[in-house]
């Protein structure tokens, strides 16, 4: 019996997918996203990047993609604690060149206005450099040509809906191989 409750206690804390202080979110799980991408891009291949993500990111049937089309789009999403994220990749035939989260912030941003994914991001100790426009460049300290870019979209102050935000998160993920980027923008779903 005591050996039962060893083993039971021991695949408790393996299948945990956080320690007990950490709060599983949708935004913790966009900063999983994040970082695995840190880790594994640049990809070479669209099953590269399907096989490099969480489980948790959930990927729609693509259609055969057609001939002769220079952009690729696949989309998918992460849900989370009641919540949903929006992803896409973008590239082309040999390749995602860029990743994008999408979520709805729910908050119109001030200036005391703090991002939990950025935080959460420099907390795990990636360096985020500000850009112009308020967007945000990521730099690794190994030199690699990864870029992150946060941009936030709300409803115009002043209009009949209650003011909210979307939040996307644009990951720059080209093979060293791309001189001149083929996909330009990508938008979650």
């Amino acid at each position: 019996m005591r050996c039962l409750l060893k083993l039971l206690a021991a695949l408790a804390l393996l299948v945990s997918p956080a320690s007990a202080d950490q709060v599983i979110s949708l935004e913790w799980e966009i900063v999983r996203v994040i970082r695995v991408a840190l880790n594994t891009a640049p990809w070479r291949s669209w099953d590269e990047l399907r096989v490099a993500m969480p489980q948790t990111v959930r990927w729609h049937l693509a259609p055969p993609d057609e001939r002769g089309t220079p952009v690729i789009l696949r989309s998918g999403w992460i849900s989370m604690a009641g919540r949903q994220a929006g992803v896409a990749a973008c590239g082309s035939l040999r390749g995602p060149e860029l990743l994008a989260l999408r979520m709805h912030d729910g908050m119109a941003p001030t200036p005391a206005y703090a991002d939990a994914v950025l935080r959460a991001l420099r907390e795990g100790g990636v360096v985020l450099g500000r850009a112009p426009h308020e967007d945000y460049a990521l730099f690794m300290i190994d030199g690699s040509s990864l870029s992150l870019e946060r941009i936030v979209s709300c409803t115009r102050e002043g209009a009949a809906v209650m003011r909210s935000c979307e939040v996307t998160y644009l990951l720059g993920v080209r093979p060293d191989y791309r001189s001149a980027a083929i996909a330009q923008t990508c938008r979650a779903p």
